[in-house]
């Protein structure tokens, strides 16, 4: 295997060999290449001559980017065996003549500009597009097949499915080939701890995804949109178990939210909590008792041995909707129904303060009662205010996952976006494998044949 100018050891040269070792040889050669690609693959920028374009200056077909996102046919790009497989595609690309798009204006569906060939170029590197065998093709026209190309590629970035080259596509178009691999290659270890944990039946919500499934004999029966932490309280990942769950529950409020979100809001307006159906309790459980509000400052609440704190009785403007999910964890996250449904809508749902919120909860709840009796429908037990809590008599795994990159079988590699910045250069990747690089004549050669990656690696620590 060849690095630019790097010529990496055979296996051999490690003595016996097992998976392992093997494994982490193959990370740390793809590694490497990150490291030549970050410090040696400089993009070049296009020079154009914009133009302002608007919506309608389109193809005299009638084609819009609506119809098109409708009847496009999902190729599969970039199918791969692995993420590791992945990676290699996308560490030869700046050989094969990968460049940046320069920034310019928003390209529509029928449009004539000279960087439409650059999209078609660096489309086709990603494996969205396929030229036509037969015929001719005008490079600087923004065709129909093109189109369906950007619109498969926005469906496998999580980006809207419009085939207009915006802002938020050019971006996602223009990340590197040495990021592009280093985030395949930290999701690939990613993905390897949740297999070793994973069960017939769980649930999982992958944060960078906005989206929950539960799955059964390995197979996803339930998809439902979710809401996750804005980034400033981002949710973690955790791996836990649902055991429970409450129909019509209450909310404790956390001192964190109140002193955030409510308490200035009240200082504000004195009729603040009335409106939003809360009151101010103190002591737990059959011990707890109301505290009149209008005798009651915001400065009280959240201290001392009585623990004044905020209650929010149960109802249709709970900020946990009609279900909570139960699951024990040490930074009390649990998934949970809300009354607002709009914000379902959007692309990128962070917007939460750490819990995650479920489009169908009602769905979810069906799902892990299946084969469990109850006394009363479940809907009919939503109809009322009434609080119950109802135990799983299986509990079922739950997993919230932070994968950015992951195989997809219909659409191939699946990219988001990074909301929380944890793609970073992983410990675990670099620790260890430390003492294999030692072992290995791989130092050796990339000293010889790339002085710079080497000091990028010592750099690293590794």
């Amino acid at each position: 295997m060849v690095l630019g100018a790097v010529s990496v050891p055979v296996v051999a040269s490690f003595g016996p060999i097992n998976h392992m070792r093997m494994a982490w040889f193959r990370l740390l050669q793809l590694l490497l290449w990150v490291l030549l690609l970050s410090s040696g693959g400089r993009a070049v920028a296009m020079t154009s001559s914009d133009v302002a374009v608007s919506p309608e200056r389109l193809s005299g077909s009638g084609t819009t980017p609506k119809a098109l996102a409708e009847k496009v046919t999902i190729a599969a790009p970039g199918r791969f065996e692995s993420l590791v497989a992945a990676a290699e595609h996308y560490a030869s690309l700046p050989a094969r003549g990968w460049q940046a798009l320069a920034s310019g204006p928003v390209l529509y569906p029928g449009q004539r500009h000279r960087q439409v060939e650059g999209l078609r170029r660096m489309l086709s590197l990603y494996g969205d597009y396929q030229r036509p065998s037969r015929g001719r093709i005008e490079l600087a026209l923004f065709d129909d097949q093109l189109a369906q190309a950007l619109i498969n590629f926005q469906r496998r970035h999580g980006l809207s499915a419009d085939a207009v080259l915006g802002a938020q596509s050019r971006e996602a178009l223009n990340v590197t080939p040495a990021q592009r691999v280093f985030q395949l290659l930290v999701n690939h270890e990613r993905q390897l701890a949740l297999r070793q944990q994973q069960s017939d039946r769980y649930v999982q919500v992958n944060l960078p995804e906005y989206l929950l499934r539960f799955y059964q004999d390995q197979q996803p029966v339930l998809e439902m949109r979710a809401i996750i932490g804005r980034r400033s309280r981002s949710t973690p990942t955790l791996a836990s178990q649902i055991e429970s769950m409450v129909l019509n529950p209450a909310w404790n409020i956390p001192r964190s939210i109140a002193s955030q979100d409510i308490l200035p809001k009240w200082q504000a307006d004195s009729s603040y909590l009335a409106r939003h159906n809360m009151k101010i309790v103190a002591g737990w459980g059959d011990q707890k008792v109301w505290v009149d509000s209008a005798v009651t400052t915001p400065d009280q609440l959240y201290r001392g041995k009585r623990y004044l704190r905020l209650y929010q009785l149960p109802g249709q403007t709970n900020a946990l909707g009609q279900i909570k999910f139960n699951s024990p964890n040490d930074e009390a996250i649990y998934l949970h129904d809300t009354p607002s449904k709009s914000l379902f809508r959007h692309q990128q749902r962070a917007f939460s303060s750490g819990c995650v919120r479920l489009e169908q909860p009602a769905l979810l709840a069906q799902q892990l009662l299946q084969s469990q009796s109850l006394a009363q429908p479940l809907l009919n037990m939503l109809d009322d205010d009434d609080t119950r809590w109802i135990k799983l008599q299986q509990p079922v795994d739950l997993f919230l996952t932070y994968w950015t990159a992951w195989p997809d079988p219909k659409l191939g590699v699946q990219f988001r976006r990074d909301i929380y910045q944890r793609d970073l250069p992983s410990a675990e990747l670099l620790g260890a494998g430390r003492s294999v690089l030692k072992r290995s004549a791989l130092m050796a050669s990339v000293s010889q044949g790339a002085p710079m990656v080497s000091q990028l690696a010592m750099n690293l620590g590794i």
